[in-house]
């Protein structure tokens, strides 16, 4: 059997058109947009993609469309990962120049001796400062840094990962040793 994938990323026809509509809606841009924002800090929003999709699937189903559960998930799924890339590249359309600062900071497990690190990245943008974690992860030493500079390199910030010149806007300031349960929260990007 061949598998058809619509230009979303979608594999059903429904899930497809559940993206779509999702997508283009302006009523619900800004609820998009703000759960996109907690979900790279490693935050709660009051609403989840998973909410956005279901809405959307009741407002089509009064309108007598028909979605399968998978194709609501699916479409979700989709959304969040559009809505994501959407937000990094509102930070970095909206970085000011200024020095990005990256806060680092580290746990121990005593119990397996195993050291892990978790990083919150701060970017001046011209009304304010917007700042994504780097989630909790396996690492020691400056491994935290190379891990700011990789999901900068990420979001499309050039040269991000290359040395420590001084050309380079980033200021690195390590928290110190944490509890686990202080650690920054977020999403792999």
């Amino acid at each position: 059997m061949n598998a058809t994938t619509y230009e979303t990323g979608a594999t059903t026809e429904g899930a497809n058109n559940l993206v779509l509509s999702v997508l283009n809606d302006g009523a619900i841009y800004e609820d998009r947009k703000h759960c996109g924002f907690a979900m790279l800090q490693g935050a709660r929003h009051r609403m989840t993609f998973k909410d956005i999709a279901h809405a959307e699937a009741a407002k089509q189903r009064a309108q007598g469309c028909k979605f399968k559960p998978q194709e609501i998930t699916e479409a979700a799924k989709l959304v969040q990962v559009e809505t994501v890339k959407h937000c990094l590249e509102i930070i970095r359309d909206e970085w000011d120049g200024e020095n990005i600062h990256c806060y680092g900071r580290k746990w121990f497990d005593k119990a397996n001796g195993n050291t892990y690190f978790s990083a919150r990245i701060v970017i001046p943008t011209v009304a304010g400062s917007r700042w994504v974690a780097a989630p909790f992860q396996y690492g020691y030493g400056d491994q935290w840094q190379w891990e700011c500079r990789a999901i900068l390199e990420r979001m499309g910030f050039s040269d991000m990962a290359k040395g420590y010149g001084s050309e380079k806007p980033l200021v690195f300031t390590f928290e110190g040793e944490c509890l686990k349960r202080d650690m920054y929260d977020g999403l792999y990007i």
